[in-house]
């Protein structure tokens, strides 16, 4: 085959074309492209004589060059010469010859690394919609984290944040600010819970204070809540004893008796018995309504009665008078709460009740007998029948030495008076009305106005039936009974 063109190649200021020439048969000679403004895409080159090679569009950029046919003579064509780069243009679209053909294409040969024949970059299209889904996903996900994380804030954070605090309140001894961040908190963790606590360690810190009704209230409120039904009588208990304390007896006897099977309470009220007696009797309470009860047990009788037992021996001393009136008053509500039973009591009440109602201190021997036997040997009655009026109703009756010898009688007349009559040895008394009157167990005479003549007699008690008597005339002592 002969070689029947070389490539040509035009160069210009403007533009620079490359055209190649395809290989075609003897006959025929390879078509020139046309000059294009704008490219178009590579027709198919038909398998026939008449197959024209597609031509490269005429533009204003760069084109890669086009592999040399395979021909002894061809030469590599050379860049082009440009001042600056240009954005290709879209090519229009081509046409289809009219009967393309499907069959093997011919090949030109290509240097490694460069375009193949016919190949023009296309220009990429600005990816506007996916940087734009994309923004938007992002701003999406923005969005799902913020919105995640005020969630979070608020559903986690803040309460928590709110708790902790609420708990600061709480072992501040805040308490009521630490119920209602509890309380704001509702349903959170244990707010529940912990507004019962808050109440609860309230009712302590109350009960702590001396403030025991208001302690009452919040324990009475909280039911089943730990243990505070315990702390009901607790503080029922703390109270009567604060009560007892400030010498409040009555007040402190109700309240330990809402509580009775609560221990403790029992040692408690026999304590406090005791205390209540003493203090209604040295005059230290104003509670001086002491309960009239035959319910107290062997404690409690036991400490009532060493209080009205010690009253009596501080007292001992007094005068008939003196029992019948302010300390006769003062002892009888405490000595009337003792059981009779217990111990010489029914004898002690029994002289206090004399004391009120009698006004005769003749009668005291003769109306109270049994009590005063009974209470012999306490000193008490002793010092009781020191009393003139009261120890010559004492002496009523016929007492007489063992060997008859002598004899002292001591009668009550018609008129309330009495009249003694004795051999015993007796002092000499002037003539005249001569009386006997007897002061501190001392017989003596006296005259009409009450002047103290002469000591005659001094009796001294042995038994409730013997006496012991000293005669001042000779200085002589008797033993007596009746």
């Amino acid at each position: 085959m002969e070689e029947k063109n070389d490539p040509v190649t035009n160069l210009s200021d403007e533009t620079t074309v490359l055209q190649s020439a395809a290989p075609v048969p003897e006959a025929e000679q390879a078509p020139q492209p046309p000059v294009q403004p704008e490219w178009q895409a590579p027709q198919a080159a038909p398998a026939q004589q008449n197959w024209q090679a597609p031509q490269p569009p005429v533009q204003e950029v760069w084109q890669a060059p086009q592999a040399a046919p395979a021909q002894q003579n061809w030469q590599a064509p050379q860049p082009p010469v440009q001042e600056a780069w240009q954005a290709p243009q879209a090519a229009p679209a081509w046409q289809q010859p009219e009967e393309p053909y499907y069959g093997a294409q011919p090949q030109q040969p290509y240097d490694y690394g460069q375009p193949a024949p016919g190949y023009a970059p296309q220009p990429e299209q600005p990816k506007k919609k996916k940087k734009t889904g994309l923004i938007i996903a992002i701003l999406l996900i923005v969005l799902v984290l913020i919105g995640g994380g005020v969630f979070a804030a608020i559903k986690f954070l803040v309460p928590m944040t709110k708790y902790k605090a609420a708990e600061k309140l709480l072992e501040e001894g805040k308490y009521d600010e630490a119920y209602s961040a509890f309380e704001e908190l509702e349903d959170y963790e244990d707010s529940a819970r912990k507004m019962k606590e808050v109440r609860y360690k309230q009712a302590e810190a109350l009960l702590e204070e001396g403030n025991y009704d208001e302690a009452y209230k919040k324990f009475e409120a909280l039911k089943d809540f730990s243990e505070s039904k315990k702390m009901l009588k607790e503080t029922r208990f703390r109270q009567a004893k604060s009560q007892a304390e400030k010498k409040k007896y009555k007040s402190a006897y109700e309240t330990f008796l809402q509580i009775a099977d609560y221990e403790g309470v029992q040692a408690q009220l026999d304590s406090l018995m005791g205390k209540w007696a003493k203090a209604i009797l040295d005059g230290s309470t104003e509670d001086t309504d002491f309960p009239l009860t035959a319910a107290f047990t062997e404690e409690q009788a036991a400490s009532v009665y060493e209080a009205v037992d010690g009253y009596i021996k501080e007292h001992e001393t007094a005068s008939m008078d003196e029992w019948r009136g302010t300390l006769g008053a003062t002892v009888k509500p405490v000595a009337d709460a003792l059981p009779e039973s217990f111990k010489d009591s029914r004898y002690i009440q029994q002289l206090l009740t004399w004391f009120a109602s009698s006004d005769s201190n003749y009668a005291f021997y003769k109306q109270n007998r049994a009590a005063i036997s009974a209470l012999w040997d306490s000193g008490w009655i002793e010092n009781l029948l020191k009393d003139g009026d009261a120890f010559t109703g004492f002496l009523t009756g016929n007492w007489e030495t063992s060997d008859g010898d002598y004899h002292f009688t001591v009668t009550e007349r018609s008129d309330s008076s009495y009249n003694a009559n004795y051999n015993l040895p007796w002092v000499t008394v002037p003539s005249g009305n001569v009386y006997f009157d007897i002061d501190d167990f001392v017989f003596f005479y006296k005259d009409d106005n009450n002047n103290r003549l002469a000591d005659v007699y001094k009796f001294k008690l042995i038994t409730i039936d013997k006496i012991e008597i000293y005669c001042y005339k000779d200085s002589s002592n008797h033993t007596l009974t009746r």
